[in-house]
């Protein structure tokens, strides 16, 4: 898994078929191909210990990579188009995203590549279960039980497996072991901003720390199982089955304390506490594939929960709400809303920079692409109005996320001047990319500042934090008009008196001139 924020987050599962035990103690599975005698751990289940979530609305589930019919173990991963290949139930447990969108799913002991176009291919692993090939191409090697995987900021892909070790196949498809985690059993990979390496050591109940200069050290756990440290340092905490990794924004690591059915956060100074809302209650049933977490842009966080065949998200003040999976386990749901699809064994979630959730849906062998909208709200009002006279200004929404706004997506302005009023503004299901502008005017009956706020609602939206757009409008009284001062004008009699004068003017005149002569 790789905690790069950009393009995006990525977590790496697994799954069982055969452990049924709902206790602590331990139990005979069949782990990823392999008998082992481990502790069952429970689930991450729906059922918040606070409140029970509610339902999102959330946008349209499609799949983008197999059938839903699982395989067993093919030991490749086809060719052609990822949704006519019938990938693994077991082996379908952990993917990831690279800059330029391509997708990488795990398989019992290959990986495999889907392209932006769909077409998918083996990056890595010869189908046969082993651990051999370093120094040569990634497709020529052996792995076995992969447990996880990641991608640097660089590119390279990072695979952990039940062989022991980390394994590194570069951009150029080679593939080599990462010597100082030769040995380690890891379940789950991140990568923090400065290109540190962190692993979930789930069956040693640590999580370490590998810098850049290829140093291991514990960051969290003592390596006993149990509940224990919150408010002081992570290493003399104590965590029981700690899974799934993520980073949020700020650089926090977030760790899956699956046995504690909780979420655990270690902050920049090694500090450790339980996260509000990350606290979850529920039988781990047939699923051991329940720890997957991610955030999106926005910093809400995202639980895959296996055995309740959902995705949970918990926003920043700890509200949980069910995104994805109607709680029933089965393969169903394209085309339709993501809350109202059937999924199976949900085993790990990964988000793009644009808003696209991609969920491995384990058991059915696939995976599903949920698209999420992303409404954006800009205001452009004049800051000045006065009485009676017109007054208007646009409010624009555009929809910068994966996916189209909810149908029931809606746009209210208030503290408008009395006066002036929204005109009709549909912003329901908006497409991708596009915009609609929509008008305020009238003319204002009172004088006084306004603080206008136009806010889009859209249950589908990821990212809450630009739906809203303020503008402040200040109307003041009409200016009072000078009185004009008349102009005389002469009356009718004024005028007829000007023309005898006139003409008596001239008579005398022409008198005068006769007398001279």
């Amino acid at each position: 898994m790789s905690s790069e924020r950009v393009p995006a987050l990525y977590w790496g599962e697994y799954s069982d078929s055969g452990c049924r035990s709902r206790g602590k103690g331990s139990c005979t599975m069949r782990f990823k191909g392999l008998h082992s005698s481990i502790k069952a751990m429970s689930a991450l289940a729906v059922t918040a210990l606070l409140a029970y979530p509610g339902v999102a609305q959330a946008q349209v589930i499609t799949t983008v990579a197999g059938t839903g019919t699982p395989n067993g173990a093919a030991g490749n991963c086809g060719s052609g188009l990822a949704t006519g290949v019938n990938l693994e139930g077991i082996g379908t447990r952990a993917n990831a995203i690279d800059a330029a969108g391509n997708l990488y799913i795990t398989q019992e002991n290959v990986i495999c590549k889907v392209d932006t176009s769909g077409v998918i291919t083996t990056v890595a692993g010869n189908g046969t279960a082993g651990n051999s090939g370093d120094g040569g191409p990634a497709t020529s090697a052996s792995f076995m039980s992969i447990t996880a995987l990641a991608l640097d900021s660089a590119g390279n892909l990072y695979i952990g497996s039940m062989a022991g070790g980390v394994r590194k196949v570069d951009t150029g498809g080679m593939v080599t072991a990462v010597s100082s985690l030769n040995g380690f059993v890891v379940f789950d990979i991140a990568f923090d901003s400065a290109g540190n390496l962190y692993a979930s050591q789930t069956f040693d109940n640590k999580i370490i720390k590998m810098d850049i200069g290829g140093t291991v050290t514990a960051v969290a756990g003592t390596g006993s199982a149990g509940y224990s440290g919150d408010g002081g340092a992570a290493t003399s905490a104590m965590l029981d089955y700690p899974f799934g990794l993520a980073f949020d924004s700020a650089g926090n690591l977030y760790v899956a304390d699956v046995g504690n059915k909780v979420v655990r956060k270690i902050d920049s100074l090694g500090i450790i506490s339980s996260v509000p809302g990350g606290a979850f209650t529920g039988d781990m049933g047939t699923s051991m594939n329940s720890s997957g977490i991610a955030f999106d842009s926005a910093d809400n966080l995202y639980i895959s929960n296996g055995s309740g065949h959902t995705v949970l998200k918990v926003t920043p003040d700890g509200v949980n709400t069910i995104v994805v999976g109607d709680g029933t386990s089965g393969y169903s749901g394209d085309g339709g809303l993501a809350t109202q699809a059937q999924l199976n064994g949900v085993a790990d979630v990964a988000f793009t920079s644009t808003g696209a959730m991609y969920v491995v849906d384990g058991f059915n062998g696939a995976v599903r692409l949920v698209s999420f909208s992303n409404l954006a709200v800009t205001a452009s009002l004049p800051a000045t109005a006065t009485i009676g006279m017109p007054y208007s200004g646009t409010i624009t929404i555009t929809n910068l996320g994966a996916g189209p706004a909810n149908s029931a997506a809606t746009l209210a302005v208030t503290g408008l001047p009395d006066g002036v009023t929204l005109g009709a503004c549909n912003i329901a299901s908006l497409a991708v990319g596009d915009s609609v502008t929509c008008t305020v005017s009238g003319s204002p009956t009172a004088a006084g500042t306004s603080a206008v706020t136009a806010t889009a609602t859209d249950t589908a939206d990821f990212d809450p934090s630009n739906n809203s757009a303020s503008a402040s409008v200040t109307v003041s009284s009409a200016p009072v008009r000078p009185t004009a001062t008349p102009v005389p004008t002469l009356s009718q009699w004024g005028v007829a008196l000007m023309t005898l004068l006139l003409a008596a003017g001239g008579w005398m005149s022409r008198r005068a001139s006769g007398r001279r002569h």
